[in-house]
């Protein structure tokens, strides 16, 4: 799919909110890990030990940064922040997992 970006005004073309999103999930997932931190310096002065609900939360955590690395990797490389015919134009691999989805998903198919 190619637009022609001739067409286009320059405020349409320089519009790009993935930095906005990278502060934002950024800042998300740093305060969710200081928040994890101090959770655990809590229980171990507390109760002396991490127990099982303690091990969940490190391990969503890790599920977290997970999400967190796609979400930076789909602003860097994605096209997440642009208007969508910039994005198909100027970024390889725009919306590629989009495409796939709708594929698997009988719903979404024509």
């Amino acid at each position: 799919m190619s637009f022609d970006l001739s067409t286009f005004p320059p405020e349409y073309l320089n519009y790009d909110k993935g930095p906005l999103v990278i502060r934002v999930i950024t800042s998300l997932v740093v305060l969710a890990t200081v928040v994890t931190i101090l959770r655990l310096i809590i229980q171990l002065q507390r109760r002396g030990g991490i127990e099982f609900d303690d091990w969940l939360i490190v391990a969503a955590l890790g599920f977290l940064w997970g999400e967190y690395a796609d979400g930076y990797l789909s602003v860097k490389r994605g096209g997440i922040g642009l208007h969508l015919p910039v994005a198909l134009a100027t970024k390889k691999d725009a919306l590629r997992n989009v495409f796939i989805v709708s594929k698997c998903i009988p719903s979404l198919q024509r």
